[in-house]
């Protein structure tokens, strides 16, 4: 996963957290040209600096969010916004066990 966000469009600075953890660049939308682009893509393609990055955000990821943590983490968001579909959802559990 390689980034180039546009700065026009960057929400809540994401594009510059990105950058600022070496994940990847920044553009300016209005003045960003294909030229530009090319050689940002290059650039994220061919310095190991931002592989690096990646690899090592991927594995912080990973070891904090486990399957059973997201699992758990989507049954209470299933649980807040439909009740009816978490009852659902726990019968179904039920009758597979």
């Amino acid at each position: 996963m390689w980034f180039i966000g546009c700065l026009h469009y960057d929400q809540n600075g994401n594009g510059l957290k990105v950058e600022n953890h070496g994940l990847g660049l920044r553009g300016v939308f209005q003045s960003e040209r294909s030229l530009d682009m090319t050689r940002k893509m290059e650039e994220l393609l061919e310095k190991p600096g931002f592989r690096e990055a990646l690899a090592d955000f991927k594995e912080r990821i990973s070891s904090v969010n486990s399957d059973s943590d997201m699992e758990e983490q989507l049954q209470r968001l299933i649980k807040s916004l439909s009740p009816d579909a978490y009852q659902q959802l726990e019968a179904r559990r039920a009758a597979e066990v």
